[in-house]
């Protein structure tokens, strides 16, 4: 990220030996009373759900139990419920109920299945929590549900429902923050976001932040309960914080189920001290964690993020939590971490594809997908997503860094998406502010770098909603193909530029091809006005004939290019000047299965 690196804000040894007294420091201290989370009325159903309410299929149900409070550490109560889907006993699946304030736990679900589902409590030492039961109903929905990889093409991602999915992400590091002066209009941010074809939040740090950073208001994303002397007590938790969160988190899943949220479980600083906490505390907070969000379907994970894999106790770090939430999380989300920029990505190991489930890089330039091939991921078994490149509006400017955000952005998630990849826009790192406000001069950003961007609208989102439609409107199912530049065998350049088109292709059968038409590169990319894209594409292998298509990225403008005979070299130029472009082959004879592409099964782990 494109600030100074975190730091450790307690002595760990201060705070481990408070650890030993924190329970004479709570004691008669009184938890706070559980908030109420916003969703559904009684009967009514909605993506997240509280018993009585109706659930829907692929939302998460919750009921809530009432125990003991006066126990000398509530948080250590173990409680567990068993929740049978309607198809019965043997799709049983038991969650650890967690403790949530006054005399209040709650329990939660992933809901697999329409109907009727049963559940029972089990608790040993608190007789509220023990032995009841329960049932509720849920509704058949058009919900999506858990991410998982394709069980064909590990490199793609295909929602529950059986659809395929392609992440397309705007950086909300901030968005869980209380901080008002930093996220006063999150609401606004996700709808902004929404509306310009964004499906992913991300990353997000889970509980406030990135972890302590260089704006001391911002948090530090820990889970632990504050002493009094502002050290942390690793046997209690933050439920200010996480019901804060949760309470954002659900309004997203209810008012825009699409939306996914790449949450980062842990500060950033946690990767130097985290082997300094004793294994008991570790399992019980990741134990804590998984009871609380797993059963969110729109969530997928993060361990950390601007990660020293350079460093042994880092490594050790990442592996263990990835490793714990692999065994002990009842429905395996997607799980990784994010090392430090132009670091890589060093968990790509046989026993990491245990917990690894797709790639996370920081990088400098992201426009042209390089990175891919540059580490050598294009044969490892897992999508590449970019998850982070410098922001749009931190150094340099005003109005940005790039010359041309909205050229830049579209280059890049052009590029990732080609590569059978995924892409990530950052706009302002250190506040929550709403896309369409970002030009109101009462919105303050001062960058990293000490410039002010006040009142400059950003760009770089202009052309997104552009990417997700294309492949809609098409019933386009990218995890039956795969990436090829080298079928542009030529193509229109200026000299001393090195960019390449970039191209996925369905056997013979289909072709797809951006072309940036770029004049320029890296933070100063921009089309050249001058130019028509053209290019020659070697179909020797692929006899046709051929749909010609052409696509506009910037604005979505589309334009038949007639047909072409297949089996051999064919040349293509673009229908305007001046513009980047995407052009699409169809063999005419293929009539590609959409309905069986959209209801392809993902592996359940």
């Amino acid at each position: 990220m494109p600030r100074p690196c975190a730091t450790l804000a307690v002595s760990l040894l201060v705070a481990l030996a408070s650890f030993a007294i924190s329970c004479q420091q709570h004691a008669g201290n009184t938890p706070p009373a559980p908030q109420t989370t916003p969703g559904p009325q009684r009967g009514s159903a909605a993506p997240f759900s509280v018993d009585p309410a109706t659930a829907m299929k692929f939302g998460t149900h919750e009921i809530v139990l009432t125990g003991n409070r006066s126990l000398a550490n509530p948080f250590d109560t173990r409680a567990t419920v068993t929740f049978t889907p309607p198809s019965g006993p043997a799709n049983a699946i038991t969650v650890r109920a967690f403790y949530d304030g006054g005399n209040t736990w709650r329990a939660r679900v992933y809901v697999t299945e329409a109907g009727t589902w049963q559940w029972t409590s089990s608790a040993g030492v608190d007789p509220g929590l023990n032995g009841k039961s329960g049932s509720f109903s849920a509704l058949d929905s058009q919900l999506r549900g858990l991410l998982k990889k394709d069980s064909l093409n590990p490199k793609a991602w295909r929602s529950h429902d059986g659809r395929w999915f392609v992440g397309l992400s705007d950086t909300a590091w901030l968005l869980f923050n209380p901080d008002a002066q930093v996220t006063q209009n999150w609401q606004q941010f996700v709808a902004d976001d929404a509306a310009k074809g964004i499906n992913v939040l991300g990353p997000v740090g889970s509980l406030e932040s990135w972890g302590i950073g260089d704006v001391p208001h911002l948090g530090d994303n820990e889970p632990w309960d504050q002493l009094v002397d502002g050290t942390a007590d690793f046997r209690r938790y933050d439920l200010t914080k996480f019901q804060n969160a949760e309470n954002r988190l659900i309004w997203i899943f209810n008012n825009h189920p699409e939306m996914y949220i790449q949450s980062m479980l842990f500060g950033t600083q946690l990767q130097s001290s985290w082997s300094g906490l004793p294994q008991s505390i570790r399992n019980n907070t990741m134990d804590y964690l998984i009871a609380r969000w797993s059963a969110f379907p729109n969530l997928f994970w993060l361990v950390s993020e601007d990660q020293d894999v350079t460093a042994n106790a880092t490594l050790a770090f990442n592996r263990e939590v990835g490793n714990y939430f692999a065994a002990h999380e009842p429905w395996r989300h997607l799980m990784s971490t994010q090392p430090n920029r132009n670091q890589g990505f060093p968990f790509t190991t046989a026993s990491d594809l245990n917990w690894a489930s797709y790639i996370c890089l920081q990088v400098s330039d992201s426009t042209q997908a390089v990175q891919i091939q540059q580490y050598g991921f294009d044969s490892v078994p897992l999508q590449v997503m970019m998850c982070e490149d410098y922001y749009e509006q931190d150094y340099g400017g005003p109005p940005s860094g790039k010359s041309d955000p909205r050229f830049y952005y579209r280059w890049g998630t052009w590029s990732w998406v080609l590569s059978g990849g995924s892409y990530s826009h950052g706009g302002r790192y250190g506040v929550i502010h709403p896309y369409t406000q970002t030009g109101r001069r009462d919105l303050v950003w001062i960058g990293p770098g000490g410039t002010n961007y006040t009142g400059f609208q950003l760009r770089g989102l202009d052309s997104v909603p552009n990417v997700g439609s294309y492949f809609k409107q098409r019933n386009i199912d990218l995890s039956f193909f795969q990436p090829d530049d080298t079928v542009v065998t030529s193509f229109a350049i200026l000299p001393g530029r090195s960019w390449h088109p970039k191209v996925l292709r369905r056997g013979s059968q289909e072709f797809i091809i951006y072309d940036p038409n770029a004049g320029s590169q890296g933070p100063w990319s921009s089309v050249d006005p001058t130019t028509t894209a053209s290019m020659t594409i070697d179909l020797t292998s692929a006899p046709g004939p051929f749909q010609v298509e052409w696509y506009r990225p910037y604005d979505g403008i589309t334009q038949s290019g007639g047909t072409v005979q297949g089996g051999a070299l064919r040349g293509f130029v673009a229908p305007w000047q001046g513009y980047d472009v995407v052009l699409r082959l169809v063999s005419s004879t293929f009539r590609p299965a959409v309905q069986v592409a959209f209801t392809r099964s993902i592996p359940s782990g």
